[in-house]
């Protein structure tokens, strides 16, 4: 149902477009404009369980970002690379104030992540097993110590993060349900720090060492 209401949404703003002119007053044209957009809020509430930011126009996005903090019942959210990279307060604060109230999330996707966000969802979303933080440069080692709370990440993405080959290895053997880290160019770096760091014995019998190692040969 909601899929349905704002893809209806999403017609009416390109029908709205579609109505503007040279000669058309521009306060008129955009006062229409806005109460279109607002009906966007009509399905964010606590009863929303996923939503994709990236299917939506950018003009319907402002909205979903504003109510983010009334999508408490989300347990899947893809909001893709929204930002497009520009960082602004409002922004970050509409994101902090949605992250910290979803206690049921299960999937989250960010790109052009930080290390704060990092830290929101660690500490307030205990059920999270997948998130791709793919391309987010400010996510670094300081987000280790609040990935290792999330101790239902199943799925980890970290490519093209600020994550070193140390923060990884961490992650790889201490996650006990981590199965997927996805694209990761250091592997190879990363087996070399295990095979220093733990004893030998220990890493062969660990069943999330041969995972990794499996991995590597894909």
């Amino acid at each position: 149902m909601a899929v349905e209401v704002l893809n209806s949404v999403k017609a009416l703003i390109e029908k709205t477009k579609k109505t503007y002119y040279p000669h058309t007053s521009m306060s008129a044209f955009l006062t229409e404009m806005n109460v279109v957009v607002s009906l966007t809020e009509v399905v964010l509430n606590p009863h929303l369980k996923q939503i994709d930011f990236s299917e939506w126009p950018k003009i319907m996005r402002y909205v979903l970002y504003k109510n983010l903090h009334n999508m408490i019942g989300l347990e899947n959210l893809n909001l893709g690379s929204c930002s497009g990279g520009w960082r602004t307060s409002e922004y970050d604060k509409c994101l902090l104030d949605g992250i910290t109230a979803m206690k049921n999330l299960k999937s989250l996707c960010l790109c052009f992540d930080t290390d704060i966000i990092v830290q929101a969802v660690g500490e307030n979303c205990p059920n999270i097993q997948c998130l791709d933080l793919t391309s987010s440069r400010s996510v670094t080692d300081r987000s280790i110590p609040f990935l290792l709370k999330c101790k239902n990440l199943r799925e980890l993405q970290l490519h093209r993060t600020s994550v070193t080959v140390i923060g990884l290895a961490q992650l790889i053997i201490s996650l006990p349900k981590l199965q997927d880290t996805g694209r990761c160019d250091e592997f190879g770096n990363v087996i070399k720090y295990l095979h220093k760091a733990t004893p030998i014995v220990d890493l062969l019998g660990s069943k999330k060492y041969k995972h990794v190692i499996y991995q590597l040969k894909i």
